[in-house]
């Protein structure tokens, strides 16, 4: 014996022949999963980097006094459209280190980069403070990889240092505090 369908549609509509599908689970469902769907989502991603720029003003600035064993520490780091980072430690009006840093082929060499700003680190633990300043032409992605790499250590392995107080100190950051230097109107 087979089934038939035509038998069992005639069965089953005999005294019935009006009936209608509940919907409402269904719709208890689409009423609770719609919400949590569209929590879920996301629809913008906002990302920013976090930099101070100069401000600029006409009016002139008084210097500020220094401490006693405060010094005026500015390190600067030159990148163009060559692919050359020149970076540029002046300390107390004296210029104390000029390196040039050639392309690792085509691109910038973060490497090198980052193993030159440890070296100055190690030498001014207190310092935090890069001056960035890019030239025309270079591209947005590597303004941000020149930032990204000069706020953290090589491989992000601790550096330990003396503060001036003499407690034992621990940083994976170099210059965590980049600006740039060369904004114009």
């Amino acid at each position: 014996m087979f089934f038939n369908l035509k038998d069992f549609i005639a069965e089953q509509s005999e005294g019935e022949t009006d009936w209608e599908i509940d919907l409402s689970p269904l719709l208890a469902l689409m009423v609770t999963l719609i919400p949590v769907l569209l929590l879920q989502t996301s629809f913008a991603t906002l990302k920013m980097i976090e930099t101070t720029l100069p401000v600029l003003s006409d009016a002139e600035q008084k210097p500020e006094e220094k401490k006693k064993d405060e010094i005026d520490f500015n390190l600067s780091l030159f990148a163009n459209k060559k692919s050359e980072l020149v970076m540029e430690l002046v300390v107390d009006n004296k210029r104390l280190k000029s390196v040039t840093i050639k392309p690792d082929g085509e691109k910038f060499d973060f490497i090198k980069l980052q193993e030159e700003l440890f070296a100055v680190k190690k030498k001014y633990p207190k310092e935090n403070r890069l001056k960035l300043m890019p030239g025309d032409g270079v591209p947005y992605d590597i303004i941000v990889k020149l930032i990204d790499s000069s706020r953290v250590t090589p491989e992000k392995k601790p550096m330990r240092f003396v503060s001036s107080t003499g407690e034992n100190l621990e940083t994976t950051f170099l210059f965590p505090d980049v600006v740039f230097g060369n904004i114009t109107n």
